[in-house]
C-alpha cells in the first residue's frame, strides 16, 4: 500500500479495520476498545506450538479523540526500558530508530533482553507509523530462537498488514 493511500484511508472515517494477511501456523482474534481519549482495533495472531512459547504478532489502530498522535523523534525518545518493563526482567539491548515504512516516517523499537514472565530469551520488535489522528503499531515478539526461525512470516505481517 503506497504513502497517499495509507493516508487517505487512515484519514477516513472513524471505522477502522485491519487486514492482516494469512499467516499459516497461526489463529488471529479482533477486538476493539472504546475509551474517552481513543478507539482501538487490535488484531493478534498467535503461532501455534506443541512445547514453549509462541511468536505473537499484532497490529493495533489507534484513533485520538481528545489528542494527536505523538510525532515519530518523539515516539524514537521515549524510555524503552521504561516501556517495556512489564515485558522484561532485564535487556541485553534496546533500540529506537526512524525508518520509512510503505512511504512513510515511522519508529521501529528493536529489544531482547530476559522476559519477565518464562525467564528465557525474548526479543520484541515494534513499528509505529503515526499519522493525524490515527497511528498503525505493529508488534512481533516471542522467543528468541522462535523469532529467528519465523522472522519471514515477521517481516511478511509488517510489510503486508494494512489499516482500512
Amino acid at each position: 500500500m503506497n504513502a497517499a493511500l495509507l493516508l487517505a484511508v487512515m484519514a477516513a472515517a472513524p471505522s477502522t479495520e485491519i487486514t492482516v494477511p494469512a499467516l499459516p501456523g497461526f489463529t488471529c482474534a479482533t477486538r476493539k476498545v472504546k475509551t474517552d481519549a481513543l478507539d482501538m482495533t487490535e488484531t493478534r495472531c498467535t503461532q501455534s506450538v506443541k512445547q514453549g512459547s509462541p511468536v505473537v504478532v499484532e497490529a493495533r489502530l489507534y484513533t485520538a479523540i481528545t489528542a494527536s498522535p505523538p510525532e515519530v523523534n518523539v515516539l524514537c525518545k521515549a524510555d524503552l526500558k521504561r516501556n517495556h518493563s512489564m515485558v522484561f526482567d532485564a535487556f541485553e539491548s534496546a533500540a529506537a530508530t526512524v525508518v520509512t515504512l510503505r512511504d512513510l516516517p515511522a519508529c521501529r523499537v528493536d529489544i531482547t533482553g530476559t522476559h519477565g514472565t518464562t525467564g528465557g530469551p525474548w526479543r520484541l520488535v515494534e513499528t509505529t507509523i503515526p499519522m493525524k489522528n490515527r497511528w498503525l503499531a505493529l508488534t512481533a515478539q516471542g522467543p528468541v530462537s522462535a523469532m529467528l526461525a519465523q522472522q519471514a512470516t515477521v517481516e511478511r505481517f509488517l510489510a503486508e498488514t494494512a489499516a482500512k
